[in-house]
Order: structure tokens, then C-alpha cells, then sequence
């Protein structure tokens, strides 16, 4: 047993010092790195320093050593935080690795990034912390001086690049007058806006949408906006006024000429007390005009010593009034629609009632009777007749409520959608004799009008069932995931021809445009005998965009990704690429270059199309020579932009072109214009690659030769060969190269 315990000795002493001289190399470490090294206490208090802290902050070991770290070394400041710090690392591990200023003996700071370990004895209990950190204080000063430097740098840009904004600004207003104008739904609301857009474009203190009642002899003012009142309303909005009230609108209410008047505060006598009041030195009055009568004025107001309107402002007021003229014409027009449908609706749920609950209750009368005389001598029809009796009020209770939603369309929010249509289901099921069975996953709140066109939607299919799908069964389901809504119905019917089917007959016209109105795409299936099955799944956009710079698509990505109705699903870098990703994941629209390696933009649009009529092209180029534009629409593009345009006017181009609509930049159309009165030479759509082909082609080579020349695959020149033929609408290559020296396509 001795020599056991002597045997422990030795190792335990041979322990001790491999742990003595770890600790020696440690320390040495420590006290020798170029890295501020502290040690503290559980409560915060200094037990180490090494030298190097002495060198960055100037304090020796026994100045700050038993001194509180927080309070002897953190800016006042800072040290409530750091405390905090400090004692969520002791109580959970949490905050390793911050930074933070010190004070140095001197009175300065210095920025120190931290590492922390927490220590802890031998019953593994925290005893302090071993902090080490680097000093960053010159280069956080570098840092922020670069900061200093690059906003000096944007501010220089941004006052280059004024002027440049400018020129545009009265086009990009003019196109967002013409848009808000043609999606309004309000009339003031929209024309509110309309006014506060003018504003800038004139350099205007008040912009005024007037309009005439020429029978009451009065004047309405529909829209205002001053930039001096808070919210932008400017004073009257809504009010009527005698015409008489103002001779200036009164004349050209009576000339159907605009009123141009300048110098208005140096007149002697003030044109008008409220204009005086406004501080009002110059204003033009445009008519408003709407089949040749003029129904209103446009008045822009510029305040205090001001120039007056020249020619150019004249025209531009004159467009601008076309505009909030047509809006204010088709909102009457809306009016007289509305109140015609009003009409219609009120003969239609006649009908319904008289078709459905008079009808039912009619049978719920007779049955009624005819039980007591049946009761002991039939007892089975008895039975089925109570059935049906409890079937038939049950129906006739569901379609009244059915029909006071018609009545009262507001209540159609005061439910969710799942409750309506498990109410729409017992309706039809209670007057039909279909099965009617009502599935619902996740019922959620939606946006007012996403529930009532869903709704409607419903309504419509189901009354198709009932009407022409001799169908026993139905199904209804409303499945709420966290990316989609899907809106199902199905019937096991006798379906109907999808190819020779009259969709209007059907009213999926009517579904299909509620559907287009809430962003959502209507899938509707049916085959003879199988039933008829539709969904409505409501998804983003899925978009592909194609260009060779990869900052660019990095940008294009950045800009849509608050877009809550877009998905940019695939990036590609040339035409060839774009292709490929088209085949794999069929996008709903391509954003396409114009230049592009290999296979330019329009080749990739025309070999798209070719393969995918249902995906929609819409170019981003920076290009718009008339060549470009037309033989992109020709390859089949739906829209082209120019990559001058935004991100609002990119989304709202990619909506656009899902919905089959064109969107064209002003550049484009003029390109478009322009293109429409050049000669029609052949070859004219050339791009630049195929011009290069068509050069060698009248050299004599062949397509080997050519694709060795240009650095081509044979297929490649193959397809440009194609595409040269199809443009010059030549047979064959020697008439394509006779055609090129006729009208000079190629240099020689």
C-alpha cells in the first residue's frame, strides 16, 4: 500500500507542475500579445490587466487593478448598458463578442472589440471573465471618414444627375396622370391625386378640379390641393358655388378658351379676395371638355411674385384636363351602368325568390296539408314526407338568408367566407337534391373585395350545377395555406366540351373577370361525362429575368421583393439560358434584355413565344432604336421598357403583362411611331449578330466557316441563317446575299 501512495505522489507532483508550466506559457502569452487582455470578477472588478492594455490606455496594473471596470473605465454613458452586458455573459453565456468604448488615462476613447470567456473554479462555479480585444479605433475613424466621403460623393451624383431627372419628370408625371386616371375607382379620391401630382409639375401653390351644373348655373369644387395646407386639401373642397360667383370661370365657361392672367399682386385692385388672401400673382384656367361641351375647368394657381404660363404650360394643361375630362365622363357613364345593373339585380333575386323559396314553400304548404290524411293509412310516405318537408324548410331558410345578403350586399363582410359558403351550400342543397358537401381548411379574414368576388364566384358555379350539370353530388372547398388561397368546386356531372363550349352561356366570363379583378387565375376542367372541376389558386407572378449583367439582375431582384404578388422564380445570362429555364419552369412573364450573347433578345422572345404562347415577354433594355422595339413586337414581346424606368413602373409593367395588356415606355412608342413611317426596306430588323452572319454569307463561306469566324456552334449559325432567310423573306442563301448588296445590309 506504500508503494502505491508513493506512486500517486509522484504523479500527482508531476501534475502540478505540467500544470504550473502551462500556466507559466499562458501568462507569458498573455502579458507578451499585442492584444488588450483584462481580467475581471464576478462583480466587475479588475483582477488583471497586461501590458499591452497599458500601452493603448495608459493605466499601469496597480492603477486599475481592485477597481470597478464599469465605472473606472467605461464613458458614463455606456456603462448602465455594459453592466447589463456584462451580467447577462456571467448569467447565461450570451453577448461573447461586442465592442465598446473606453476611457484612456488621458481622457480619450478608444473603440475596443471584445472576445469573452467566462472563468470558473473548481466547483465549476463563475467566478469572472478573461475579455480580450483588439483596438479598432483607428479603423473605425477610417471608417467613418470613408462614410463622410461616400455621402459627400452621392450628394455630388445626385446634383449631377438633377438636371437629368428633370427632363423626365414632366413625361413620368403625365403617364402617372393617365394611369391613375384609367384605374380610378373613386372619382375625388382619384382626382385629389391628380391635383397634388399637377402641383410640382407647375411649380403650383393650389391646383382646382371645378365642375359646371350649366342648368343650376352653379359650380362644384370636386378636387383641390394646396402644398401650403396640412394633408393637402385645399379650402372649399365639396362646396357649390354660383357661377356667377366668379367671372373668370364664368368667361371661359362661356368662350370655351383657357384664362391665362399674370402680375395678379401688382394690380391696384385684387382680382379676388380669396386669391389675395392666397398671396395668388398668376393662374390659368382650363376648360373641360366632354363631347364638345365643356363640363368644368382645370385651375393651377402659382402664389406670390410668379411668371406667368407660357405656350408649353398651355399644351400641358390642355392634356392634363383631357384626362380629368375623360375620368369625370366615365364615372358618369359608371353611374348610369351602375343604376341599369341596379335594376337588373332587383328583377333577378324576383326571380330567384319566386324560383326557389315560393316554390319551396309552396311544396312545404302541400305536404303540410297532406300528412294528417295520410298519417295512419301510409306511414312510409309519411316518412319520406317529413323528410322532405324538414329538407325543403331547411332549404327555403338557407336561400331567404342567401337572398338577404343579395338584399344586403354589407353583410356579405359580416361573416367569414367559410360561413357563407357552408350557408351558400345548404341553399342549394335544400332546393336541388344535390349532395352539397362543404370543406373548409384554415378560414381567415380577406380583403373586402377578395370575399365578395370569391363569393360571387361560388354563387355563379354553384348555380351552374344546378342549371346544367345534371349532377347528383358537389363538392365545395376553401383551402387557406400560408402562401395561397385555393377556391375548389366539383360536380360529377355530365361536363360539357371545353373546345366547343360557350363560355359566356356558362356566365364564366363573369367568373373569369372577378377573378382577373383580385389578381387570381380561374382553372376551370370538364370533360363529357367526368364532371366539371374548378380551382382558383391566388399566386404570385412567377417572372424570369434574363440579362447578361448580373448586377443588373441582382437589382431587378432587389426591387421585387416587397412585391407581395411577384416572384422572381430564375435568373439567366444569355438567350440560350433564358430558353432553357422557360422549358424547366414556365414562368408567367420573362423580363428580356435586348443584347445579348449568342442569342440576342429578340431571337430568345421568338423562340419563347414559338415554344410557350402563354408566357409573356416583356423587354428591359437600354436600347430603343425603332429596329430594336418593332422586331422585338414582332418576335412576339407583349411590353418594353427602358431601364430608365423604376421599380413601381417594372412591377406595375410586369402586372400588366400577366394580364395580356401592353406596357410600352414613352421611348418605345415613339420608336414605334417613328418606325411606322420609315420605308420598309427588307432587312431593316436585323440584329447585329445576324448582320455579322450575313456579311460572311455574301463572303461565300459556309456555316462551318462562318461558326470558326465568329466563335459559333454550327447549330447557332444555323438558326441566324434561319432567322436572316425569314426577315429578308428570301428562299434561299443567294438571293438573302443578292438582297444584302441591293439595300446595302452589310458593309463591304
Amino acid at each position: 500500500m506504500s508503494l502505491v501512495l508513493a506512486d500517486e505522489v509522484v504523479k500527482a507532483g508531476v501534475l502540478q507542475r505540467e500544470v504550473a508550466e502551462s500556466e507559466r506559457r499562458w501568462r507569458s502569452m498573455l502579458e507578451n500579445v499585442e492584444l488588450v487582455v483584462i481580467g475581471l470578477d464576478s462583480q466587475g472588478r479588475v483582477n488583471y490587466t497586461n501590458p499591452f492594455f497599458s500601452r493603448v490606455t495608459g493605466f499601469s496594473a496597480g492603477e486599475v487593478n481592485g477597481r470597478y471596470f464599469f465605472d473606472a473605465l467605461i464613458p458614463p454613458h455606456m456603462q448602465a448598458e455594459m453592466w447589463g452586458v456584462f451580467s447577462d455573459f456571467l448569467d447565461a453565456d450570451t453577448n461573447r463578442y461586442y465592442q465598446n468604448s473606453i476611457v484612456t488615462k488621458d481622457g480619450a476613447e478608444c473603440i475596443i472589440s471584445w472576445a469573452n470567456v467566462r472563468l470558473r473554479d473548481n466547483e465549476n462555479q463563475v467566478i469572472g471573465t478573461l475579455s480580450i480585444g483588439n483596438d479598432i479605433t483607428d479603423r473605425t475613424r477610417t471608417e467613418k471618414e470613408l462614410e463622410r466621403y461616400r455621402e459627400q460623393l452621392e450628394e455630388l451624383v445626385e446634383a449631377r444627375t438633377f438636371e437629368l431627372t428633370r427632363v423626365v419628370t414632366e413625361l413620368n408625371t403625365l403617364n402617372q396622370i393617365a394611369q391613375s386616371v384609367a384605374a380610378f375607382t373613386d372619382l375625388q379620391d382619384t382626382l385629389q391625386g391628380v391635383c397634388e401630382m399637377v402641383s410640382p409639375l407647375f411649380n403650383a401653390a393650389v391646383v382646382v378640379v371645378n365642375v359646371f351644373d350649366l342648368e343650376k348655373e352653379t359650380v362644384n369644387l370636386l378636387a383641390g390641393y394646396d402644398r401650403d395646407v396640412e394633408g393637402g386639401q385645399a379650402a372649399g373642397v365639396g362646396q357649390t358655388l354660383p357661377l356667377a360667383a366668379t367671372s373668370m370661370m364664368q368667361q371661359v365657361s362661356r368662350t370655351g378658351q383657357p384664362f391665362n392672367a399674370a402680375g395678379l399682386l401688382s394690380q391696384e385692385q385684387a382680382v379676388s379676395p380669396l386669391l389675395a388672401e392666397r398671396h395668388i400673382d398668376a393662374l390659368l384656367i382650363e376648360p373641360l371638355r366632354s363631347r364638345g361641351e365643356i363640363i368644368g375647368v382645370l385651375g393651377i394657381l402659382r402664389d406670390k411674385p410668379a411668371a406667368g404660363f407660357d405656350e408649353a404650360d398651355n399644351i400641358l394643361a390642355e392634356t392634363i384636363a383631357g384626362y380629368i375630362a375623360a375620368a369625370i365622363e366615365n364615372t358618369q357613364l359608371s353611374q348610369q351602368l351602375a343604376d341599369t345593373a341596379v335594376s337588373e339585380e332587383r328583377n333577378r333575386i324576383a326571380r330567384e325568390l319566386h324560383d326557389s323559396v315560393t316554390q319551396n314553400l309552396y311544396t312545404v304548404a302541400t305536404i303540410s296539408d297532406t300528412i294528417p290524411d295520410i298519417w295512419e293509412t301510409h306511414p312510409e310516405e309519411t316518412h319520406k314526407a317529413l323528410d322532405n318537408l324538414r329538407r325543403l324548410s331547411r332549404g327555403a331558410l338557407a336561400e331567404m338568408r342567401i337572398l338577404l345578403l343579395e338584399l344586403r350586399p354589407s353583410s356579405l363582410l359580416e361573416k367569414s367566407l367559410g360561413q357563407l359558403l357552408q350557408q351558400l351550400g345548404e341553399g342549394v342543397e335544400g332546393r336541388s337534391r344535390i349532395q352539397i358537401t362543404t370543406s373548409i381548411v384554415g378560414d381567415q379574414v380577406f380583403p373586402d373585395d377578395v370575399q365578395i368576388a370569391l363569393y360571387r364566384i361560388s354563387q355563379e358555379a354553384l348555380n351552374n350545377v344546378i342549371k346544367h350539370s345534371e349532377a347528383t353530388q358537389a363538392t365545395i372547398g376553401l383551402y387557406c395555406m400560408p402562401d395561397q388561397v385555393t377556391l375548389g368546386m366539383r360536380d360529377n356531372g355530365r361536363g360539357f366540351d371545353m373546345e366547343t363550349m360557350d363560355y359566356g352561356g356558362f356566365g364564366l366570363e363573369n367568373m373569369q373577370e372577378r377573378a382577373r379583378q383580385i389578381d387570381a387565375k380561374l382553372d376551370i376542367k370538364s370533360e363529357i361525362n367526368n364532371g366539371t372541376e374548378m380551382n382558383e389558386p391566388k399566386t404570385p407572378i412567377r417572372v424570369l429575368a434574363v440579362d447578361d449583367h448580373e448586377l443588373l439582375r441582382d437589382g431587378i431582384r432587389l426591387s421585387l421583393l416587397k412585391e407581395v404578388d411577384i416572384e422572381l422564380v430564375a435568373e439567366a445570362r444569355s438567350g440560350e439560358d433564358a430558353l432553357h429555364k422557360c422549358d424547366q419552369l414556365i414562368p408567367d412573364v420573362v423580363l428580356m434584355d435586348m443584347q445579348l450573347p449568342h442569342m440576342d433578345g429578340i431571337a430568345a422572345t421568338r423562340a419563347i413565344k414559338e415554344a410557350h404562347p402563354s408566357i409573356q415577354v416583356l423587354v428591359l433594355t437600354s436600347f430603343v432604336e425603332k429596329e430594336l422595339v418593332q422586331g422585338a413586337i414582332q418576335a412576339g414581346a407583349i411590353g418594353y421598357l427602358t431601364k430608365g424606368a423604376n421599380k413601381t413602373e417594372i412591377a406595375e409593367a410586369i402586372r400588366a403583362a400577366y394580364a395580356g395588356e401592353t406596357a410600352l415606355s414613352p421611348e418605345a412608342t415613339q420608336a414605334l411611331i417613328q418606325a411606322t413611317k420609315a420605308p420598309k426596306n427588307p432587312g431593316t430588323d436585323l440584329t447585329k449578330r445576324q448582320r455579322e452572319v450575313l456579311k460572311l454569307m455574301v463572303a461565300g463561306l459556309n456555316n462551318n466557316e462562318i461558326g470558326e469566324q465568329l466563335f459559333l456552334s454550327p447549330s447557332t449559325v444555323s438558326y441566324h441563317v434561319s432567322e436572316i432567310l425569314s426577315k429578308l423573306g428570301a428562299s434561299n442563301r443567294a438571293e438573302a446575299a443578292a438582297l444584302a448588296v441591293q439595300y446595302h445590309l452589310v458593309e463591304p
